[in-house]
């Protein structure tokens, strides 16, 4: 938790109903996408990896767009979401830009799912083309939860980066 105090976020009417439809068939969509996965038919033709990257990425957003309608539900019911009055709010364009890309974040975080767990099977010594379905299933379900956390997977990203920058940094002017 920060200690930063709590800001009210402002959007249009045109802007929250476009979200609630938005988050719907995100989440419908993601969630039918990933199911084909395991359906023969159409995606029959992608290898596990094509399928891991497909499906990954649909739950991710599946997994975002159910977060955040979520938040932007309590939002409203809590108070903490006002409509905006003035037509030109730079505050409601914040808003509804925070509340838009946060799926598009999850996906890419989905793919960084995708190529950490490969690569932790290379480290490994295992042969990640001989991933089958259980790998699909392991970072699909991975990618769910990257998605549904995705503020929380940024703050941990910029924790990480930080610290690596500072490690390198630091060995490059005493290296």
């Amino acid at each position: 938790m920060t200690d930063e105090p709590a800001r009210k976020l402002v959007l249009k009417r045109w802007q929250i109903v476009f979200l609630f439809v938005y988050y719907l068939f995100l989440a419908l969509g993601g969630s039918i996408a990933s199911a084909s996965v395991f359906i023969p038919g159409p995606m029959s033709h992608f290898d596990f990896m094509g399928l891991a990257i497909i499906g990954s990425a649909c739950m991710a957003c599946a997994g975002s767009a159910i977060f955040y309608f979520r938040k932007l539900y309590k939002s409203i019911l809590q108070g903490s979401l006002t409509e905006a009055s003035v037509p030109s709010d730079l505050n409601a364009l914040a808003s509804f830009a925070y509340f838009f890309a946060r799926p598009m974040f999850s996906i890419i975080f989905a793919l960084i799912v995708v190529i950490g767990i490969k690569s932790g099977l290379v480290l490994s010594g295992a042969a990640p083309e001989n991933a089958g379905y259980g790998y699909v299933q392991m970072t699909m379900f991975f990618s769910f939860f990257v998605g549904f956390l995705s503020g929380r997977f940024i703050r941990h990203l910029e924790n990480w980066g930080e610290k690596m920058i500072d490690r390198i940094t630091s060995e490059v002017k005493n290296g």
